[in-house]
């Protein structure tokens, strides 16, 4: 009974833990890039940006819930989240034999 006992104390303070743990992570927004269209009656605003752990890694199984821009002004609107059906990784070879090529591929 004793073990059973310890057991279970056991296996609920590791629950406990993970979810202390996962309660500290945070998400960091980065904003890569922003276009803005001149409509007839107003502005639309694209707005592209990647979601980061608080080690600086990406955070793709992230579920967004609802999105809002916040202006300096303080107003506040509503966004729509339009989900990406894939995702793009780009890799550049830096290495001393690629030094010459390095202009051209940072210009593209």
């Amino acid at each position: 009974m004793k073990r059973l006992f310890l057991f279970i104390l056991f296996s609920i303070s590791l629950l406990w833990t993970g979810s202390n743990v996962t309660a500290q992570n945070t998400i960091n927004v980065i904003v890569q890039d922003v276009q803005v269209t001149n409509g007839p009656t107003a502005l639309t605003l694209n707005m592209f940006f990647r979601l980061q752990d608080g080690n600086g890694r990406s955070a793709p199984q992230a579920q967004i819930q609802s999105a809002r821009v916040l202006l300096e002004n303080g107003a506040s609107y509503p966004a729509d989240v339009a989900r990406s059906p894939f995702y793009v990784a780009m890799l550049f070879d830096s290495s001393g034999s690629m030094k010459d090529l390095l202009p051209d591929m940072q210009q593209a």
